[in-house]
């Protein structure tokens, strides 16, 4: 086989390896009951909206002043668009990493919940921390 052969092969072996994977996908399902939830499902949503929030808050309030994290730090040592990126990044991860495992583990939602509000209120209190000093 020449080299051009093989290359097509393996295209062609790319292409045919998920239809494989996901034919699975096309048998007939029996209808899932429909789960019902407690008020924890509520409970965890709100939390993701606080910690939203909090991380906003923290955000603004840190906005062009120096960052002690180096992490965090923009070029001239200052809280910018690099650490915005990574607390958002952070955020936007936690809150879709819980979203997931609740989905197949709906008894995880009170916990996170809890882990949420303690973030929340550890990111509030930075983001008053931050307000007290002077710019």
């Amino acid at each position: 086989m020449n080299k051009k052969s093989i290359q097509l092969f393996g295209i062609f072996l790319a292409l045919l390896l998920p239809v494989g994977a996901s034919a699975q996908s096309f048998a007939p399902r029996e209808p899932r009951p429909e789960i019902r939830r407690s008020g924890s499902q509520k409970f965890l949503r709100i939390s993701m909206a606080v910690l939203a929030a909090a991380t906003v808050a923290d955000t603004a309030s840190s906005w062009n002043r120096r960052e002690l994290n180096p992490l965090l730090q923009g070029p001239n040592g200052r809280f910018g668009a690099k650490g915005m990126s990574l607390k958002f990044g952070l955020a936007g991860s936690v809150i879709s990493v819980q979203w997931l495992v609740t989905r197949k583990a709906p008894q995880t939602e009170r916990t996170f919940a809890i882990t949420n509000l303690a973030l929340s209120g550890l990111l509030s209190g930075v983001a008053i921390h931050n307000s007290l000093l002077p710019r």
